[in-house]
């Protein structure tokens, strides 16, 4: 079994992945981390899960989902996910982001195109671009994942 951990568990993304993840026979979700959440049952928040998932959420701390999981998704408002994200994390776990902190290998395009700060420059080349029809070799062995956007996958398939 994979141990999946989610930060940002309980926003629209987070709570999609987990209904998604819900169905993978070869992940059991450990890790729930939710910044106004936290000690609630997801439960709680989202009743639809009941009868399919019993977790209390946690803190949104990386640090502590890496300690517990394999994998990590960042389900994450802009600029979030390249403040938290480390090299010391990515040697405990692969980190997916699903926001657009990863998606581009420049500073300056991802801050004119996102108008805010990335905080975590020296990262960018070592992250992959988790379109599988493109990279689908280069995902196998990565570390650091960013998930595409809708529009340009769409646009890079057309």
């Amino acid at each position: 079994m994979i141990k999946v951990g989610i930060i940002g568990a309980t926003g629209y993304a987070g709570s999609e992945l987990i209904n998604i993840l819900l169905n993978h026979k070869d992940v059991e979700l450990t890790y729930l981390g939710s910044h106004s959440y936290a000690g609630k049952k997801l439960t709680d928040i989202y009743p639809f899960f009941e009868k399919r998932i019993d977790i209390v959420l946690s803190d949104d701390s990386i640090e502590n989902a890496s300690d517990a999981c394999d994998v990590v998704f960042l389900a994450l408002p802009h600029s979030i996910a390249s403040k938290v994200v480390t090299e010391e994390i990515l040697k405990k776990c692969v980190v997916i982001d699903l926001g657009a902190d990863f998606r581009l290998h420049s500073k300056d395009v991802y801050e004119k195109w996102y108008k805010t700060e990335h905080h975590n420059e020296k990262l960018l080349s070592s992250t992959v671009y988790a379109l599988p029809e493109i990279h689908r070799e280069s995902i196998k062995g990565a570390r650091l994942i960013a998930n595409p956007g809708c529009y340009t996958t769409c646009s890079i398939l057309t």
